[in-house]
């Protein structure tokens, strides 16, 4: 019985997969001709300074992932982060009202420019979140609330990488569509609205009232 529907599904699962493949879709884990060049781009990349401790660990985890060969020594890119934002909200209210569980926000955002020119190729908003315990002693709490920063910073490491690889395989592709960078300063274009002949007519036309006869 095994044996046909495994049979079905794969059949079913076949023409879906070549739709997608169709479609230019590529998983993002699978293996790649090109991921040497992308791993030959990360070389290139100066990771600037970080504000803050929590900075200090998020640049250390962004070298072990990039850095195969050591620091570059003449790098074509810098990649800027800000200051990490950290938030704090208390949950799980017992009831003497004091918190059991708490959540960690971590937010920051990313910006990869060329060196010579400083052109910024590419601009993200990270954000990481995770949550422990709030338990009796503080010590404790201490110790739980920097393992779970020190997760959600390896979090945030790994979403930098991702953007970065999505970057360079596009550009090798050449579709760079996703990679325009939106000026804040400047206002989003609204397109104008056409308005539509057939509706003036309808809108301004005169109502006629049609009088019947008596025979």
């Amino acid at each position: 019985m095994v044996g046909p529907m495994k049979k079905t599904f794969t059949l079913l699962a076949l023409p879906a997969l070549l739709l997608l493949a169709a479609c230019g879709f590529t998983p993002l884990y699978a293996h790649h001709d090109d991921d040497s060049d992308v791993q030959s781009a990360y070389q290139d990349i100066y990771i600037a300074n970080i504000p803050d401790r929590s900075g200090q660990i998020l640049r250390n985890d962004l070298m072990d992932r990039l850095y195969t060969h050591g620091k570059p020594d003449n790098p074509r890119y810098i990649l800027e982060l800000s200051a990490i934002q950290e938030h704090i909200t208390s949950l799980a209210i017992n009831i003497t009202s004091d918190a059991t569980r708490a959540e960690l926000r971590l937010t920051a955002s990313m910006r990869l420019k060329e060196k010579d020119t400083g052109k910024i190729l590419l601009t993200r908003d990270l954000l990481a979140i995770n949550s422990y315990n709030i338990l009796s002693s503080q010590f404790t709490t201490i110790v739980s609330a920097q393992a779970v920063r020190e997760d959600a910073l390896n979090d945030m490491a790994r979403q930098i990488e991702t953007n970065l690889a999505l970057y360079f395989q596009r550009q090798q592709s050449g579709n760079t569509s996703h990679d325009q960078v939106i000026d804040p300063s400047k206002p989003a274009a609204v397109p104008a609205l056409v308005p539509d002949p057939a509706a003036n007519a309808a809108t301004l036309a005169p109502a006629t009232t049609t009088t019947g006869t008596t025979p």
